[in-house]
């Protein structure tokens, strides 16, 4: 059974190949014509989208991932309008930063209302300054000219043996999912974000694209813990402009030593079932549950193997665990409080300090009857800390390990 320092990570998602992506350029690193041509279409149509004059067009060009050695399934293809400010500003009659407000704002609604893709792999559109510096270590590609602009140089890189790549990840995935469980305050969230933010952008401009910190940031962000730590300050953000009713109080009563109930109010919102193991048996007794061995088909190994690997990794030898189930009846509409879950949740971690805690989120999809929402539920666990994992059928499953 694989045994990885990694697989807390599942797997990096970091990649570097001996060639350009072979769905994207030809053998000769040539763009293909095809895919040319239809981002030469797109860029005409981002060009009107952003009301930037002809004249005003110096190149197009694209860049990231997939024009590199470090492309991956996560890659996009960054298109950029490489433009004269001076002439966007005499046709829009703004500039300096309210023309680069404008622009940033332009992306983010055609990302918002489009999803334009190309084998798979998104279109990331910008408009960048004529005068602007190409980073090092960066694939420049003219599609307008067809020709390098500036060629990617082959390295000699290997991330999975970078245990100190693999420790700053995982130090800072840590640090996202103690922010959002403990409910981190908006300036320690703005502090923390902005100082992530920031360290990408020095390490660019100072060592290239291949640069130990702007690595960490795309493993965070393709692992979607930037997606997560953004959706949290939007969360707080909108929370701090809101009135909401105060919260119900939260409460947990146990009905015997292994079941116990959660209140919200003097109402069920779910229970909890616990299992304590003795030193020797806790590991093996809790693998067992997710053995890829006892799958009934393919499909269902491959997502068991990926629970036993994680679990596998994770939960240390030799000592006693509780082994806990939740089941939370959450979230009926007027219980929306991540406050509420994490109340439950920090209060079990407290009373079984060594413990595997697992939760269902059971089936995502359409139920009009249902009292609570799966897609939300499954939100909240995540912003718990819990490390989700995909089942048959569109079932969920997750698991949070209290050291």
């Amino acid at each position: 059974m694989m045994n990885s320092y990694f697989s807390l990570l599942e797997k990096l998602s970091l990649e570097y190949h001996e060639e350009l992506n072979p769905k994207l350029w030809k053998e000769n690193g040539i763009l293909k014509s095809p895919i040319e041509d239809k981002l030469l279409l797109f860029a005409k149509v981002w060009q009107e989208y952003c009301h930037i004059p002809d004249e005003a067009i110096k190149d197009i060009v694209i860049t990231g991932g997939n024009v590199n050695y470090n492309y991956t399934e996560f890659s996009d293809i960054d298109l950029h309008l490489v433009a004269d400010f001076e002439i966007v500003t005499k046709e829009l009659g703004i500039s300096g930063t309210t023309l680069e407000e404008y622009l940033w704002d332009k992306k983010t609604l055609w990302t918002l209302t489009h999803d334009i893709k190309i084998y798979s792999y998104p279109i990331e559109p910008y408009v960048e300054r004529s005068d602007q510096k190409i980073t090092k270590d960066k694939g420049v590609y003219s599609i307008k000219k067809s020709k390098w602009i500036q060629k990617p140089e082959k390295k000699n890189l290997n991330f999975e043996n970078d245990k100190e790549l693999i420790r700053k990840i995982r130090y800072y995935q840590r640090t996202i999912d103690k922010m959002i469980s403990s409910s981190a305050d908006e300036e320690s969230t703005e502090k923390f974000w902005d100082k992530i933010v920031n360290m990408r952008r020095a390490a660019i401009a100072d060592k290239g694209e291949f640069s130990f910190e702007n690595l960490v940031f795309k493993e965070l962000r393709n692992s979607g813990y930037i997606s997560k730590l953004k959706n949290y300050r939007q969360h707080s953000y909108d929370a701090k402009l809101s009135l909401e009713a105060r919260a119900p109080a939260p409460s947990i009563e146990m009905d015997n030593k292994n079941v116990g109930y959660f209140y919200v109010n003097g109402e069920e919102a779910g229970e909890y079932r616990v299992v304590v193991y003795s030193r020797k048996r806790s590991k093996k007794s809790i693998l067992n549950n997710f053995d890829p061995e006892d799958a009934w088909s393919p499909k269902e190994r491959e997502y068991l193997q990926k629970i036993y690997d994680y679990l596998n990794n994770e939960i240390p030898e030799n000592q006693s665990l509780a082994s806990l189930e939740i089941d939370f009846l959450l979230v009926y509409k007027e219980y929306r409080n991540l406050g509420i879950a994490s109340y439950f949740i920090e209060t079990l971690k407290q009373k079984y300090p060594s413990s595997v805690i697992r939760v269902t989120p059971a089936y995502i999809g359409q139920d009009p009857e249902a009292k609570f929402n799966p897609k939300l539920r499954l939100e909240i666990y995540e912003k718990l800390g819990f490390k989700i994992f995909r089942l048959p059928h569109n079932e969920y499953i997750g698991f949070l390990y209290n050291k």
